[in-house]
């Protein structure tokens, strides 16, 4: 398992604007509130970005722990901004036929911190797929405040029939209050 300094250092800092322009200026395959597929015509990589409404959120429906925001310059895109929950619980999963089989691609959370408190001890990150597991554990305090951050799962070679893209970011293992995250989804992105 790779070291926290390791994971953070694989993590890109982005802008929210620089990562949703790219999908909201582009000519996406699929443009709907809960996915956008992308194909770019200069390097002809295909990118996957899910976002939060598309995603199992436990309590999610519930606002006394999720508040459901719009993007700016969006209306169609909705984030995930945690206000209390003791159980932290974000699922999703995506069918491999959305990918280019023989690809390389990198799975990654986008999350934001606004004064987070009690997100530790470490959050689980967990990513299935072609039959094999990836799982990260890190501390979401250290992660860099107000800003989005791409934090990576893991990585895998898409399969013409390798079943579903599979990924998690948990965090129940003591059951003190959490706050302060934001999720607006996961990046699947194809890498040279």
């Amino acid at each position: 398992m790779a070291n926290v300094e390791a994971i953070f250092e694989q993590a890109e800092l982005i802008s929210a604007e620089d990562l949703h322009q790219l999908f909201v200026q582009s000519k996406p395959l699929t443009n709907n509130s809960g996915m956008r597929i992308l194909k770019e015509d200069s390097s002809g990589y295909k990118s996957l970005m899910m976002y939060a409404r598309s995603l199992s959120v436990t309590w999610g429906n519930d606002p006394r722990y999720w508040r459901w925001l719009s993007l700016e310059n969006d209306i169609d895109v909705e984030v995930a901004q945690l206000l209390d929950v003791c159980w932290l619980e974000v699922r999703g999963n995506t069918p491999m036929k959305n990918l280019e089989a023989g690809q390389k691609y990198e799975v990654m959370f986008v999350l934001m911190f606004l004064d987070p408190s009690g997100l530790e001890p470490k959050a689980t990150f967990q990513l299935v797929a072609n039959g094999e597991t990836w799982e990260r554990k890190l501390s979401l305090q250290n992660l860099q405040p107000k800003q989005w951050v791409k934090v990576k799962i893991g990585e895998f070679v898409a399969k013409e029939d390798g079943g579903d893209v599979i990924f998690s970011l948990t965090n129940y293992e003591e059951l003190n209050w959490k706050r302060g995250l934001i999720v607006e989804g996961v990046l699947i992105e194809q890498r040279v």
